[in-house]
């Protein structure tokens, strides 16, 4: 168009004295252009095609209708007698300038369509390795979607977390057609490869994955409406952390060789850094997870029992030892005032929440807090105490929780009243003869138990003789296990209490006990509690 323009207006000058017919050569190679960019980049993205090269003509046009008209007005204005020689000099200095200016201005329009290999490399690998981000997996993905925005410019761009094997493809409407949100599994195969290779890339057209289709054929027409092209996996240690799809570039339609290596490499770049994030907030959560079990335990130990109260004409040993920060082993002593008498009368409980842990200690707590009151009206006796426990633990716990427990109440004068939910039988310690122990085992079931049901809890009484010892335990002592695979046994440790009983101290006795158990345990472990009672020698 220029030089057409040029040729009728300054068909006079020097520049357009030959025969015009030469400089309209290169027009046929316009419609030429277009077709090898169409044929180029696809058939299916004529339009991205055609708007790259017209702007890249434009451009150019521009700048040699500018060019050439100049030249064209400056001979025709005078500088006719200049003499030839110099003609050429003129023409070559001054189109240093112009095919700077017409360079600089191609390559931003090039970058405003398609980032080369180099350029789009230090853009995703640059944000990669940004100090700040490196220790927040949030951070790097984001850093990773935005500069892979940069450099590919593609037309869709999902970063999904990888869940079982799968991921989660969004919903979409396109043509009228709603397409739902949906899995997209990705076979076993691939994972193989994957962690063989610490990287996966994949294209996602028809003519690449036939295993989509053999798949499930709704699912290639859902891919095809996101318009993805190409599936990137990231791996962090040994397992999927996050899938990469992207949809073609803004002016070509496939990802060549070269694009797609750098994906690999991206990969492993990213799944290095995530590794390092991902390990990152692993410790900032365990440091977390220490701080709330320490919280836990220091709350824990400030309900359970500790140091025995006060019980004139009795000795009391105690002691609770979870198997982790936190447990659920109950143990707890109160001093109450019975309703039948006006003689002074202790409680006490041990007891047993199914599991360990956080949650196992959230219940033991629970049930602290509703012995606490539940104890606090002078009325209430162990028949009733029992029935308002099952009844609300079942309704705090959840489907498969329970609590076994083992109640003791006893007075001044050694009568005692004990009962059973579950729990190891109670001990009753007479002696050092093999006769002189007997386990008192009324009936009673757990408490909170689903399906509800009638407890049946049994109240069995006696009285403490003086020297004689009451014991009440969790399983954590008796279950305890050898290297062997033996258990400690009730045999064991009813012969560990009849040996101890002779010394007459009780706490002698219960650290003795614990000492032989941890000296007998090598797995199994387990929360372990105990109590002794004493009565004084009259």
């Amino acid at each position: 168009m220029a030089l057409i323009t040029l040729g009728f207006k300054f068909n006079n000058s020097l520049i357009f004295r030959r025969e015009v017919w030469v400089f309209y050569t290169p027009l046929p190679l316009l419609p030429l252009a277009f077709a090898y960019a169409i044929v180029r980049h696809g058939f299916l993205d004529v339009r991205r095609a055609i708007l790259r090269w017209l702007a890249y003509f434009m451009v150019l046009g521009t700048v040699l209708f500018i060019y050439l008209g100049g030249l064209a007005l400056l001979f025709a204005e005078g500088l006719t007698a200049v003499p030839p020689a110099w003609i050429g000099a003129l023409l070559g200095l001054s189109a240093l300038p112009v095919g700077w200016v017409l360079r600089r201005m191609l390559k931003a329009i090039k970058k405003g369509f398609r980032r080369d290999l180099s350029t789009a490399r230090n853009i995703i690998l640059g944000g990669l390795r940004e100090t700040k981000k490196r220790f927040s997996e949030k951070a790097l993905l984001a850093s990773l979607d935005a500069t892979l925005r940069e450099a590919f410019r593609p037309q869709a761009l999902l970063l999904l977390p990888f869940e079982k094997d799968s991921i989660q493809l969004p919903a979409i409407e396109k043509d009228g057609i709603s397409y739902p949100a949906r899995t997209f599994d990705i076979p076993a195969s691939l994972i193989r490869h994957a962690l063989e290779n610490r990287e996966l890339v994949l294209g996602l057209g028809s003519d690449e994955a036939d295993w989509i289709r053999d798949q499930d054929t709704s699912l290639r027409f859902h891919i095809d409406a996101l318009e993805l092209q190409v599936f990137v996996l990231i791996m962090v240690g040994e397992k999927p952390h996050t899938a990469l799809l992207l949809g073609g570039k803004y002016s070509e339609l496939n990802y060549g060789r070269e694009d797609r290596e750098l994906l690999r490499e991206v990969a492993i770049q990213a799944g290095i850094v995530l590794d390092t994030a991902v390990l990152h907030q692993r410790l900032l959560d365990q440091g977390r997870m220490e701080q709330e079990l320490a919280s836990a335990r220091y709350i824990q130990e400030g309900m359970i029992t500790t140091t025995p109260p006060e019980t004139p004409g009795f000795h009391l040993a105690l002691r609770l030892d979870p198997a982790q920060e936190t447990g659920g082993d109950l143990l707890w002593v109160k001093r109450r005032r019975c309703a039948l008498n006006e003689k002074c009368s202790w409680l006490a409980a041990v007891g047993d929440v199914s599991g360990k842990g956080l949650a196992g200690a959230l219940y033991m707590s629970q049930s602290i807090a509703l012995l606490e009151f539940s104890t606090e009206r002078e009325d209430q006796t162990l028949e009733t105490i029992l029935p308002s426990l099952d009844h609300t633990l079942r309704t705090l716990m959840s489907q498969r929780d329970f609590l076994t427990l083992c109640l003791l109440e006893w007075d001044e004068d050694g009568n005692y009243r004990l009962a059973r939910a579950g729990h190891p039988p109670a001990l009753l310690v007479k002696g050092s003869q093999p006769h002189e122990i007997c386990e008192l085992n009324p009936h009673g079931r757990g408490l909170g138990l689903r399906p509800a049901g009638p407890g049946d809890w049994q109240i069995q009484e006696g009285q403490l003789s003086p020297k004689e010892w009451m014991v009440l335990y969790s399983d954590g002592l008796t279950e305890a296990m050898n290297s062997k695979s033996e258990q400690y046994g009730l045999s064991r440790f009813c012969a560990q209490l009849q040996r101890l009983w002779g010394t007459g101290s009780l706490r002698a006795a219960c650290e003795a006990v614990f000492q032989d158990v941890a000296k007998f345990e090598t797995q199994n472990r387990d929360d372990r509690t105990l109590l002794i009672l004493g009565r004084d020698a009259s």
